[in-house]
């Protein structure tokens, strides 16, 4: 099957055509989905698109233009999305998932006609939605993730005002952020770090010594730009001093390659990092070297 593939300036001018300004939802999750939104936010002041910021678990009071954050929370093993799609279905004035893991969930895509636009990271997700969601508009993209720049995120995070700083949750997210820190820096003494994940999504391999669950362990409930973007900057100081990373987390591997490091990706239980690695990075990251397959020599 051919893919419909957008670039990011393809979705930047598919989002400007919209008709209006939009309403963006953002996933809620781990430290990789802080990462996807701190990406996002960026884009959309980029390309000037004007929006404001909702929460997966909103009701929406009117018909809304929405944009639903990137991520994998659209399965079956995870009912964030869905939820919030099947409660404001009759609501959406246009729906644009950004790119997305997209399984499962029949009857919610077969539902989905031409005011639905999804966009998909991997082919296999494209080739699902494709086929299921027939009505809806679907296209095949690069995880959001791959547009961030690290001196932004750091340039927002100093320019906080002191405003912004008070708030009583934002400061107890960045003092248990901080501890955290100093709590896993022996799990990186070497310079090489494994960063595997404990969760659903785990292979169910035995964890390494040493492990330190970066997503887990920087994850914030909070998805508005200076939670998001203080998680993500958090990550970038604790992989400073780190040479080397073993994940199955995407995006720990992701920011890790972004920021130079070697990475040794691993697959999780259903396949997802493999075909992302496949659509969007395999050819993106000479760092990156995906354990399972065939031997590449990893640039140091």
């Amino acid at each position: 099957m051919a893919s419909r593939r957008l670039s990011f300036d393809d979705i930047a001018s598919l989002l400007k055509g919209l008709g209006g300004k939009i309403h963006y939802v953002p996933n809620t999750g781990n430290a990789g989905d802080s990462l996807i939104a701190e990406a996002t936010y960026q884009f959309l002041e980029e390309h000037g698109i004007d929006y404001s910021v909702g929460r997966l678990d909103e009701r929406l009071s009117e018909k809304r233009i929405v944009v639903v954050g990137g991520g994998g929370n659209f399965n079956g093993q995870y009912g964030n999305v869905r939820n919030f799609l099947n409660a404001n279905f009759d609501r959406f004035e246009r729906l644009v998932i950004l790119p997305h893991t997209i399984r499962g969930e029949p009857e919610l895509l077969g539902r989905m006609d031409d005011r639905f636009t999804l966009i998909c990271r991997e082919f296999p997700s494209y080739e699902h939605c494709a086929a299921v969601a027939s009505k809806a508009n679907v296209y095949l993209s690069d995880d959001m993730a791959l547009a961030w720049n690290v001196d932004k995120t750091l340039a927002y995070v100093r320019s906080l005002k002191a405003h912004d700083r008070v708030d009583r949750a934002f400061l107890y997210r960045q003092a248990k952020h901080e501890f955290r820190l100093l709590q896993y820096r022996a799990c990186k003494k070497t310079g090489s770090l494994n960063a595997f994940r404990k969760d659903i999504e785990s292979s169910g391999n035995a964890l390494p010594p040493n492990n330190a669950d970066l997503s887990d362990i920087f994850a914030t409930d909070n998805m508005t730009r200076r939670f998001a973007a203080s998680a993500v900057s958090f990550l970038v100081r604790y992989l400073a001093s780190v040479k080397e990373v073993h994940s199955d987390r995407l995006h720990v591997s992701i920011i890790a390659a972004m920021l130079g490091k070697t990475v040794f990706m691993h697959d999780n239980n259903y396949g997802k990092n493999s075909s992302v690695y496949e659509n969007s990075l395999e050819h993106r990251f000479a760092n990156i070297a995906f354990v399972g397959r065939p031997e590449r020599q990893v640039a140091a």
